[in-house]
């Protein structure tokens, strides 16, 4: 494995780490269950999210170039909280559109997307908090299966 491969291996492998483990972080660090990831900045665990959403968001920079647009979408979730809300809402809405979207179309991992479609159903009715935890699991598990792959591939090879 070349050094580049071992830094995006241990990048990405952080980013994945934070995906899925960003709700019970903010869970104990904000105080409570919140009703979305976002209201976690107006909580004591502002800038632990901040800070989580920037890390993130690299481990999409190290991917395709198609992840990279969904990289830049979650620094700008990072960067316009709901200070600003309806630009938030709508990159965050982007975000998770587009990414999802972008799993749909994968020819390997694509039913990981119907969970986050459907999920996206309930907002409603549960509201954004069990939207968002399933789709952050889904794409962790989905970035996390590549990466298996990718570790199949130098293992083959």
């Amino acid at each position: 494995m070349t050094p580049y491969n071992k830094l995006k291996f241990g990048i990405t492998s952080i980013s994945l780490l934070i995906g899925m483990f960003i709700p019970i972080f903010l869970y104990f660090f904000g105080g409570g269950l919140e009703p979305s990831f976002s209201s976690y900045y107006e909580t004591d665990a502002k800038w632990w999210l901040f800070g989580l959403l920037l890390i993130t968001s690299i481990g999409f920079f190290m991917g395709k170039d198609e992840w990279k647009i969904s990289g830049a979408l979650l620094i700008g979730i990072a960067i316009f909280d709901v200070s600003y809300p309806m630009l938030h809402n709508v990159i965050a809405g982007t975000f998770f559109l587009y990414t999802g979207v972008i799993m749909a179309l994968d020819k390997r991992f694509y039913l990981l997307a119907v969970p986050i479609f459907l999920s996206g159903l309930s907002i409603p009715f549960q509201g954004l908090y069990i939207f968002e935890f399933i789709s952050l699991w889904c794409v962790a598990s989905f970035n996390g299966l590549y990466m298996l792959r990718f570790l199949r591939v130098l293992n083959i090879k």
